[in-house]
């Protein structure tokens, strides 16, 4: 050959291409359970199937409806600034709190969620600690936000001529972000101590290192959401019972009592899409402390645990809308305008 330089380079460009693909195959002949090198941060259970991504068919549909309730939420941010009867009020201030934290929480599901960003960080801890510290803030800040909401609600009812005196009316700005803060400070701390024990699930990905107070903590933090909330929301059914009995009801006791019967809606929506996330809790203590044996089905109940918190935002937008009087108008005026606007264009 004439050129002997190319043929050479040739040849070692194929056989370059050879060990690359047998490196390759003994790797996933080794991992066959497991796609992905996790470095040393271990799988959190011994038995069972765990994996560092979670199926593509559920990654698919998680992704999917979080991208969806991202769009409605948008839109339901333009419906709000537009609605004038509630505008101003604490209630509509924390209806625009509740959107905010959605779409930040959806922003957080599609970043644990989505498996390019775990094979990326998987040797990166810094990255994986704030990616858990965010995401489980803005978990705890939505549990919170339902409680303020709850209660709002109940002094609206209970307290009707006191409600803009009470100070959590008064202070409603720095009430609602000092509800933040015990939630910001336990998972940064928490996650900054225990950086080193953090395990991996498949479906909540690098959350949740094993230790007893980590578990203390988680349990207490939800259980007592949970009952605080429904507490609250049979005090709101029982003053709605009293308020049914009144002859006569004027149009501002109307929009409480649309108010108050969305927010008990709003309530049952998300105890029915977090229930899940209750029984996982319930689980994990039982498994950590009781030393009971591991759920086979955990990782799968996990994965249904995340779609349906995923749906939870959707169905708060439609709850909302269905309650609130107005609001198909606004979406109405709103849609016809931007169809003006293109047709001028």
């Amino acid at each position: 050959s004439s050129f002997p330089h190319l043929a050479q380079n040739q040849k070692t460009f194929w056989l370059k291409n050879l060990y690359i693909n047998k490196v390759y195959n003994m790797a996933a002949a080794e991992n066959s359970t497991n796609d992905y090198v996790t470095g040393d941060i271990p799988y959190c259970f011994e038995s069972g199937h765990s994996e560092l991504c979670m199926p593509r068919y559920f990654e698919a549909m998680i992704i999917g409806v979080n991208t969806l309730s991202l769009a409605l939420n948008i839109f339901h941010m333009m419906i709000l600034c537009r609605l004038k009867k509630i505008r101003g009020t604490v209630f509509h201030r924390i209806i625009i709190i509740t959107s905010v934290v959605d779409m930040l929480d959806v922003i957080s599901k599609i970043s644990t969620t989505a498996c390019v960003i775990r094979v990326n960080i998987i040797d990166k801890l810094p990255l994986i600690h704030i990616v858990s510290s965010v995401h489980e803030i803005i978990t705890g800040y939505k549990f919170a936000i339902l409680g303020v909401s709850a209660i709002d609600r109940w002094l609206s009812l209970a307290k009707p001529f006191q409600y803009d005196a009470t100070l959590m009316v008064r202070k409603f700005n720095l009430f609602a972000f000092l509800v933040a803060v015990p939630f910001a400070v336990y998972s940064f701390l928490k996650n900054a101590l225990l950086v080193d024990e953090y395990c991996i699930e498949t479906g909540f990905g690098f959350k949740y290192p094993r230790s007893s107070i980590s578990h203390i903590i988680l349990f207490v933090v939800t259980v007592v959401n949970c009952i605080g909330v429904n507490v609250f929301i049979l005090l709101i059914a029982k003053h709605l019972i009293q308020m049914r009995l009144r002859s006569r009801l004027t149009e501002s006791d109307r929009l409480l009592r649309q108010a108050a019967k969305y927010v008990i809606v709003t309530c049952i929506l998300f105890n029915i899409c977090f229930i899940g996330y209750l029984i996982i809790v319930i689980l994990r203590v039982s498994e950590y402390f009781f030393k009971a044996g591991h759920f086979s089905g955990f990782e799968y109940l996990a994965l249904v645990s995340i779609l349906f918190n995923s749906c939870y935002g959707i169905l708060n937008i439609v709850t909302f809308a269905w309650y609130t009087a107005g609001y198909r108008r606004a979406v109405t005026d709103l849609l016809h305008i931007k169809q003006g606007r293109v047709r001028t264009n």
